[in-house]
């Protein structure tokens, strides 16, 4: 019998896990848990880039741009780390580390 490809577990405990984790990030789709992979020097200066770019075209804006350190809480069973987001919702300003409503 093959083994699952993924881990499965509660938010609960998805939370608990990333919670108590400091070097590390996972992401919760569905149950399933994923720990992030590292990043090459291309793919880091290439989402450097872009974030600059977005950073400029919303300057003028009260939106804000996060780099992957910032977790996207999509449902109560979808949190993922994308290289980058946006929000303009004044409330995820004030979080620690999610971002409730992206853009």
């Amino acid at each position: 019998m093959a083994l699952p490809e993924y881990l499965f577990m509660s938010r609960e405990d998805y939370l608990a896990l990333h919670n108590n984790s400091q070097d590390a990030h996972y992401e919760y789709l569905d149950g399933e848990v994923r720990m992030l992979a590292g990043r090459s020097t291309y793919h880091s200066a290439l989402s450097s880039r872009l974030g600059s770019i977005l950073e400029r075209a919303l300057e003028n804006s009260s939106c804000w741009t996060y780099n992957s350190d910032i977790r996207l809480e999509l449902s109560a069973s979808y949190y993922v780390y994308p290289d980058l987001s946006v929000s303009c919702e004044d409330s995820d300003h004030t979080l620690d580390n999610s971002i409730l409503h992206p853009r």
